[in-house]
């Protein structure tokens, strides 16, 4: 009998073990996978920030160019056409134009296919990044940009406005009623939620009746600075 008590006490924990771990796991398995239309694409786009960043580390180690877009255009003497492309240059050898399947010979080790979705989105699985691979505009930021600036948006905000404010309404950006417009049509994000990355690696989301065009980017053009330009996703509005 002592031992009978002992084997179900010790099942017990156990049980009480396993419940544990899942509730610590869960949460966190649950937002990888997108649950969460704001939550998870957030962690997603910290995710992205952090590889790159620690992919530039290793760079400027090395004496290589920052993998930031605007310096990767000066370095490669061609501007990228779009977020996709810009993804697909981080996610290759640096040469070929396509996914490595290799993780180790990626320009960004650190980056996967996987991470660059959000909810209803599918992940690359060839050598190429389609359209609905991908869950992020890019704004072509560098070395020297503010670390204020926005670097990755979600692709339901619309990235022509994607921009400084004026002084005007950065001095009234409180009173401001011209709200973001979101694309209803992109059913993954809806209509009631932007996340943008800057470049300094915050994280910001939003409710759609809290993004004014001024909230966009919260600080003032720098003197000599030219205005913001996006890499729009192919599969996002324009």
């Amino acid at each position: 009998m002592p031992n009978k008590k002992i084997t179900r006490a010790g099942i017990g924990c156990v049980i009480i073990m396993v419940l544990l771990a899942v509730a610590v796991v869960y949460p966190v398995i649950n937002s990888l996978n997108c649950v969460s239309p704001s939550t998870s694409v957030k962690a997603r786009g910290r995710y992205i920030w952090l590889a790159i960043s620690a992919a530039n580390t290793e760079q400027d180690l090395l004496g290589k160019p920052m993998l930031w877009p605007t310096d990767l255009e000066a370095h490669l003497g061609k501007p990228f056409e779009s977020a996709e492309a810009y993804f697909t240059f981080l996610l290759s050898d640096g040469k070929s134009g396509k996914i490595e399947h290799d993780p180790e010979k990626r320009v960004v080790y650190d980056l996967k296919p996987s991470i660059l979705m959000g909810p209803g989105l599918i992940a690359a699985t060839g050598p190429n990044l389609p359209p609905n691979a991908n869950a992020w505009h890019v704004v072509c930021v560098g070395e020297k940009s503010l670390v204020e600036t926005p670097f990755l948006i979600t692709r339901n905000v619309k990235a022509s406005e994607i921009r400084y404010p004026s002084k005007a309404e950065l001095d009234g950006w409180l009173d401001a009623t011209h709200v973001l417009p979101m694309n209803k049509k992109i059913k993954p994000f809806g209509n009631k939620r932007a996340v943008w990355i800057t470049r300094g690696g915050n994280a910001f989301d939003a409710r759609q009746k809290y993004l004014t065009r001024a909230r966009v980017v919260p600080v003032a053009q720098p003197e000599g600075e030219a205005e913001l330009r996006v890499l729009p996703s192919i599969g996002g509005y324009p």
